[in-house]
């Protein structure tokens, strides 16, 4: 038998927000947390994320430690380790939901490839995250140390802007109102 090593992670997030209320901040992340998912093949396997391993973390809360050199670290809460003689590979998205929220749908597999989930969008802005992903970070040993995890922005900021037209003078002011606006192609649900 050998030590066993406790999961640890180390997370950045360099990148300014896609929406007005619920920024997803340094700041944010540590009180909300992110989700956290790691899978493993048998012992000198290799997972790749596509043929199926074996569930090890699933939709773990990450616990906030400290901040140090590159980012902050964390934990499982509660604690998870690496099995002997397997590397884990990861997936994480942030901020934390519950799956059974009916925001974020990440199905429960014991056994599978790497997650995908779908994202709703809710109507309500008020109730909308930042919602980030992190690209997997496969084959992952104890030996390297805090998995490193980089959230990406999964949703997009859409500005609005309003061409009167003509030439605008210093001093004008002009007011419009204007009645009705229209997108297409946007989608409010999407799979990832």
């Amino acid at each position: 038998a050998g030590d066993r090593a406790e999961i640890g992670v180390l997370s950045s997030r360099t990148f300014a927000s896609t929406k007005g209320s619920g920024e997803l901040t340094t700041e944010s992340l540590r009180s909300r947390s992110f989700g956290l998912y790691g899978y493993y093949r048998d012992a000198g396997e290799y997972f790749d994320g596509a043929d199926p391993g074996h569930l090890l973390v699933e939709n773990a809360t990450m616990q906030y430690i400290e901040s140090v050199a590159g980012g902050d670290r964390w934990r499982c809460n509660p604690s998870a380790w690496y099995p002997l003689g397997s590397t884990v590979s990861f997936f994480a998205y942030a901020p934390w939901m519950d799956p059974a929220g009916g925001v974020l749908d990440i199905p429960a597999q014991q056994s599978a490839p790497m997650p995908g989930g779908t994202y709703t969008v809710p109507s309500d802005p008020r109730e909308q995250a930042d919602f980030c992903l992190s690209a997997p970070v496969l084959d992952w040993s104890a030996s390297k140390g805090d998995v490193p995890v980089s959230f990406e922005h999964a949703l997009t900021r859409v500005l609005f802007f309003f061409n009167a037209g003509g030439e605008f003078y210093e001093g004008n002011t002009y007011r419009f109102k204007v009645k009705s606006l229209r997108l297409d192609g946007i989608a409010g649900r999407n799979s990832f």
